[in-house]
């Protein structure tokens, strides 16, 4: 950038050069760019006055860090003395930019939808959460969730964590949520839901690790008397059934919570005796 003040000059030359192996482009105000580092301006018979001329420098990527000096001539008469050099401030430093930090990607697994129905949850909250996303290459009949408050299935647009949904798969082939698609909200505080008495559609919150019953549902230990699932989409039936209080196998799929496993991408059905907070992880 050349500030100028101008007022009275017969002709008007003006010649800047950038260092060597630097561009010029953009010369405002009809300026010309005679080779790849030096832009000219030339007004004859008459002078700017108060003006700004501009122009463009790309700096090299490999320049290295130090100062650069400006060189450059001007002539405003007709007369001698002519050509004069450019002595304002000519220099300027190129300094080192730090690199902005690669921040780690978590590899998560994919969510698979199985034919037919699956009940299913997401592990936390994502950066686009919205159903059209994340099912943009789902192909699937029917998508559900328990809205226990008002007792009524509801037809989701977000997904939610802690929330399981059911979802109907229209082929006869497993599908995939690929883990592109499965990208976590950054930052965001753990998710925390209200369950209300009667059966409640809830979801699991830890990505990578399979936890028991009695430490995923501590936070409502004293609400709930039982958690149901997963469910096994290939035979229609749910695995386990947990009874809160108990521990070891009591009989069949009957289990006590402490070994009642609860992995990442499932949905549950939990009974609950009196409104609570379930805490997610």
């Amino acid at each position: 950038l050349l500030d100028l003040t101008l007022v009275g000059a017969d002709k008007t030359v003006i010649e800047d050069n950038v260092p060597a192996g630097w561009l010029v482009s953009n010369p405002s105000d009809g300026g010309s760019i005679e080779d790849t580092n030096t832009v000219n301006w030339i007004f004859i018979n008459s002078a700017p006055g108060v003006t700004q001329l501009t122009y463009d420098v790309t700096i090299p990527g490999d320049a290295a860090v130090g100062p650069y000096t400006f060189g450059g001539e001007f002539d405003l008469a007709v007369a001698a003395p002519g050509l004069q050099t450019i002595t304002c401030d000519t220099q300027m430093n190129v300094v080192e930019v730090p690199e902005e930090p690669e921040c780690p990607v978590a590899d998560y697994d994919p969510i698979v939808i199985e034919p037919c129905w699956n009940f299913m949850s997401v592990p936390f909250a994502l950066n686009n959460s919205s159903v059209e996303f994340v099912l943009a290459d789902i192909n699937y009949n029917n998508l559900l969730y328990w809205n226990t408050s008002g007792a009524i299935w509801e037809i989701p647009t977000e997904f939610e964590p802690l929330k399981a949904y059911w979802i109907e798969s229209n082929e006869s082939v497993d599908q995939l949520i690929s883990s592109e698609i499965l990208e976590p909200l950054t930052p965001a505080v753990p998710p925390t839901m209200t369950v209300y008495p009667g059966w409640n559609a809830i979801g699991y919150t830890d990505s990578m690790a399979i936890l028991p019953a009695e430490l995923m549902l501590g936070s409502i230990d004293e609400s709930y008397m039982v958690v149901i699932g997963p469910y096994d989409s290939a035979n229609g039936m749910y695995e386990q059934i947990g009874h809160n209080g108990e521990t070891g196998v009591i009989s069949g799929i009957h289990v006590g919570t402490d070994i009642f496993d609860m992995g990442p991408y499932e949905g549950f059905w939990v009974y609950v005796t009196q409104e609570d907070t379930i805490a997610g992880f």
